[in-house]
């Protein structure tokens, strides 16, 4: 049987990337009619975009609570990084691609301050870790496998890693739930919460994961079971 993966990047207190409750109504839909449903959530630890103030996880409890109050059977909680966007200005100008161009030492501090804001704010995660706009570094990618984090991602970064960093853990994640996915094997289905994106999780999202899963049988999983 084959498995079936759905997870969302941006899930966080900004108010445009909140599953709350859009998102959240249109997950509980689904998990209605496939009870067994698994997702994932990539939450960023101080979510920026550029020129705003950090949404840090800290300063924001009751979204915390709401996050920790979504059933755990059909829910779970990974990380996406620390900002989001660039670290400084050396690394580019982008409100993605944060962990593509920092040395293992500046690596390291995002992870580890990652880390702590989600320790500090209760929200519950796992270690697997989705980099913001799935750009992934060298010394990024050796930094989160030593630190074991799981890396879920695209073909193009695992290729260019998989030789370089031999220790890796690395799923391979669709960027969105395209047609072809109907037809083929496993699928691990990503899209966004934030509603500026493409593959923003809609009604129009929604009927396509409801006709993928209407076609045939799945197993369902959490990337951190895989």
């Amino acid at each position: 049987m084959s498995i079936f993966s759905l997870s969302f990047d941006d899930c966080c207190p900004h108010p445009k990337c909140t599953p709350f409750p859009d998102v959240i109504h249109l997950c509980n839909k689904l998990i209605k009619r496939w009870p067994d449903l698994k997702i994932d959530f990539f939450t960023s630890a101080a979510y920026a975009r550029l020129n705003e103030d950090p949404y840090f996880l800290t300063q924001y409890p009751d979204w915390v609570k709401q996050m920790n109050d979504l059933p755990s059977k059909n829910f779970r909680v990974n990380c996406h990084s620390y900002y989001h966007r660039r670290l400084s200005a050396k690394h580019g100008n982008s409100n993605n691609n944060e962990m593509e161009k920092t040395s293992e030492k500046e690596s390291r501090m995002l992870i580890e301050h990652m880390i702590g804001e989600f320790k500090t704010s209760g929200l519950k995660f796992e270690r697997v870790f989705r980099p913001p706009g799935w750009h992934v570094g060298i010394s990024a990618a050796k930094v989160l496998t030593e630190m074991g984090f799981v890396i879920a991602g695209n073909r193009k970064y695992f290729d260019l890693l998989k030789d370089k960093v031999p220790e890796m853990r690395y799923l391979i994640t669709n960027w969105e739930l395209r047609e072809e996915c109907i037809l083929n094997g496993d699928v691990f289905a990503a899209g966004h919460t934030s509603n500026w994106c493409d593959n923003y999780f809609d009604k129009k999202t929604y009927d396509r994961v409801v006709k993928l899963l209407e076609s045939r049988q799945f197993e369902f999983k959490f990337l951190s079971e895989l």
